[in-house]
C-alpha cells in the first residue's frame, strides 16, 4: 500500500520563510586560549626597540678534568679558565657516586693544578677518577694570618630581546554598520573584539615559540625570541628520543636543580601533558561502587620534593616539555605601545581602525633556571 500524499499547504512547503532562532551572542573565535601566557607576569615598559637586562651569578662550585686520574697522580688539568675558581687550600671531591676521597690544592699554574691526595680523614687515601669527572669545590680554607687579596667578582652578563609589533586592521562599510545582523549589535565593535582575540593568540605563540630577528630594516621585520628558543640555545636541554615518563621528567628537572634553579611550571602540548595522568594509573584502585573512571592531573611532585604546575598549551610543539621558573619570566610592552586600538582616517564609506601593540619577553638565567626536552615521542 502506498504512503498517503497531502496536496494542501504544509510546513515543508514554507521552509525558506521559517523563523531562524539565532542567539544574540555568537561564540568567540576558537583556538584563542594561551594558557602559558596567562602565567607570565607583565614587566616594566621598554624604551628601545632592543630590550636589555643584566644577569648576575655566584662563583662556580665545580671544576672539570678532561683526563682520567689514577689513585696516585697529583696533577689535575682543569677546564679553560677554571683555575681562577680555586685558591691554594681548596678542597675538591669527585661528584661521582661512591667516591669519598677529598683532594687539596697545593699549587695553581693557570689551569694546571697540583693536589694532595686523600687529605684529612677522607678515605681512601687515593681513588681512580674517570675522564670528564666533575670535582666539587667543597671549600677554600685559608691559613691564619692570610694576607692574600684576590678579587673573585663574577662579571654580569648582558642579555637582550627585541620588540615585535602585533597588528590587525578593521574596515566596516557604512551599510554594514546600519543593517541589523543576527547576534551582532555593532559589527565594527564585534570585529575589533575578534581581532583582539587573534592578536592574543599570536602573542602567545610568539612568546612561546618565536625566534629572534634582531635588527629591523627596510626589508627585515623584527621578531622576538620565544622562551623555547632561548632555552634551546642557552639552557639545559635533552634531545633523546623517548616517551614521557616519571624518570624523564625528573631527569630534566635535575638539570635545573644541579644548577641551583627550581622550576615551578611544566609546559607542553596536550600530546605530552595527558601522559602525566597515565604515570600512576596501574597504582589506582577502584571500589565496586565507583561509577566514573578518569584522571585529570594538575601538579607533578618531582623526586627533589618540588612541585610543578602542569600547563597544557596548544601552541607548544608536540615533542616538547619545557620546565621553567615562572619568577624569571616576564612580558614587556614598549612604552606607550601596549595593545590598544587607534581609529584611522575615514576614507570613502567605511570606518577603519587598527589594533596594535609592541612586546618582547624576558627569560632570565636561561642556562640555569629552565630546561627543555625536545625529543619526546607522541
Amino acid at each position: 500500500m502506498a504512503l498517503a500524499a497531502y496536496a494542501g499547504a504544509a510546513s515543508y512547503d514554507q521552509a525558506d520563510s521559517a523563523f531562524l532562532d539565532l542567539s544574540d551572542v555568537l561564540s568567540a573565535v576558537l583556538l584563542a586560549d594561551t594558557f602559558f601566557l596567562g602565567r607570565v607576569s607583565m614587566g616594566e615598559a621598554g624604551t628601545e626597540t632592543i630590550h636589555y637586562w643584566n644577569e648576575d651569578s655566584l662563583g662556580a662550585t665545580v671544576v672539570t678534568n678532561a683526563a682520567a686520574l689514577d689513585s696516585s697522580e697529583t696533577g689535575l688539568n682543569v677546564g679553560s679558565a677554571q683555575g681562577l675558581r680555586l685558591r691554594i687550600g681548596a678542597l675538591l671531591a669527585d661528584e661521582a657516586i661512591g667516591k669519598t676521597e677529598v683532594m687539596q690544592v697545593t699549587a695553581i699554574s693557570t689551569d694546571a693544578i697540583t693536589v694532595t691526595r686523600g687529605v684529612g680523614d677522607s678515605a681512601p687515601a687515593g681513588e681512580a677518577h674517570a675522564a670528564g669527572a666533575s670535582y666539587r669545590i667543597i671549600g677554600m680554607p685559608v691559613q691564619e694570618g692570610d694576607d692574600g687579596v684576590v678579587d673573585r667578582s663574577v662579571a654580569r652578563s648582558r642579555k637582550n630581546n627585541v620588540f615585535q609589533i602585533f597588528k590587525r586592521e578593521v574596515a566596516v562599510s557604512g551599510t554594514v554598520k546600519s543593517i541589523k545582523l543576527a547576534g551582532v549589535p555593532n559589527e565594527f565593535n564585534y570585529q575589533i573584539g575578534q581581532r583582539m582575540l587573534e592578536l592574543n593568540r599570536e602573542l602567545g605563540m610568539s612568546h612561546l615559540t618565536g625566534v629572534k630577528i634582531a635588527t629591523g630594516s627596510d626589508t627585515v621585520y623584527r621578531s622576538m625570541d620565544g622562551v623555547r628558543n632561548v632555552v634551546r640555545i642557552g639552557g639545559n636541554t635533552i634531545t633523546t628520543s623517548e616517551a614521557l615518563s616519571e624518570p624523564a621528567v625528573n631527569a630534566l628537572n635535575t638539570l635545573i636543580w644541579n644548577d641551583g634553579g627550581q622550576a615551578d611550571l611544566a609546559v607542553g602540548h596536550e600530546a605530552q601533558m595527558t601522559k602525566f595522568a597515565e604515570i600512576y594509573k596501574d597504582k589506582i584502585r577502584l571500589a565496586p561502587s565507583d561509577k566514573q573512571v578518569g584522571r585529570f592531573i594538575t601538579k607533578f611532585l618531582t623526586d627533589k620534593g618540588t612541585e610543578l604546575d602542569l600547563i597544557t598549551d596548544r601552541w607548544a610543539l608536540k615533542g616538547d616539555l619545557l620546565l621553567v621558573d615562572s619568577k624569571r619570566l616576564s612580558l614587556h610592552p614598549l612604552a606607550g605601545r601596549a595593545m590598544h586600538m587607534e581609529p584611522l582616517s575615514k576614507t570613502g564609506d567605511a570606518d577603519r581602525a587598527m589594533i596594535i601593540g609592541e612586546y618582547t619577553q624576558v627569560t632570565r638565567n636561561a642556562a640555569d633556571a629552565h630546561a627543555l626536552h625536545s625529543g619526546l615521542t607522541a
